[in-house]
């Protein structure tokens, strides 16, 4: 399993056949079988480590016919397919891998061979028609209810704001404003965005925002009541 660039799902197909049918009609080096070797005994010993090593070594040893042959000893059963193991790889020899990929895998490679891409999917028009809306009712300027600040920051307008009241310089109701800070907008510093048809337009958006999600949802999911028919 690799992973890789959608664009470039085919050429990487064709350099990992390219690379079996390399390894089934070259020898490789010495050395390198030696690493490879090395790193399979590597592995094997970090698996050791783990719970689910030793329950698959119980449960395919209660399943294989040496259990029976070995008069049910689980021990024995283990120690006869770790005497096995050792036997093949301290026998590996360069010849002997090619003839062993040659073996498991069709010759040449490309004569057959199964490659699954797996692509992401774009969402569709009304999964995009509904994100759209509901990016426009929470970030737009009109029906939305949110005010802006000179930092840049977009926060959530407060109910005072709306009313006219005063705002502390802590965000607080009453009391007197901080220099240049003001709910009408004359400091400078502050200006509240109070939009004219600020509740029938938040209305309206939210209906239309969940109208075309939950449309997008409906069609999804019979979509996949089709597929698993």
């Amino acid at each position: 399993m690799f992973s890789c660039d959608p664009a470039n799902k085919d050429r990487l197909v064709a350099l990992a056949l390219e690379e079996v049918t390399s390894l089934q009609t070259t020898d490789m080096d010495a050395a390198e079988v030696e690493t490879l070797v090395n790193l399979e005994r590597l592995q094997f010993e970090e698996s050791q480590a783990e719970n689910s090593y030793w329950h698959e070594v119980i449960v395919s040893a209660y399943q294989s016919k040496s259990y029976q042959l070995l008069g049910g000893d689980v021990g024995a059963v283990y120690g006869k397919n770790m005497e096995a193991r050792e036997k093949v790889l301290s026998s590996c020899t360069p010849a002997l891998l090619r003839e062993a990929l040659c073996r498991l895998l069709p010759t040449p490679a490309t004569s057959r061979y199964t490659a699954i891409s797996m692509l992401p999917r774009p969402p569709g028009f009304l999964h995009r028609l509904g994100a759209a809306l509901t990016r426009r009712w929470w970030f737009g300027s009109g029906g939305c209810g949110w005010y802006g600040s000179t930092d840049g920051v977009v926060s959530p307008q407060p109910a005072a704001a709306a009313a006219g009241l005063p705002l502390s310089p802590a965000g607080s109701l009453g009391g007197p404003a901080a220099p240049g800070l003001s709910s009408g907008g004359g400091g400078g510093m502050f200006s509240a965005l109070v939009p004219a048809s600020g509740s029938a337009t938040t209305a309206a958006a939210a209906a239309v925002a969940l109208a075309a999600v939950g449309g997008g949802l409906l069609l999804w999911a019979r979509s996949g009541t089709r597929r698993g028919m």
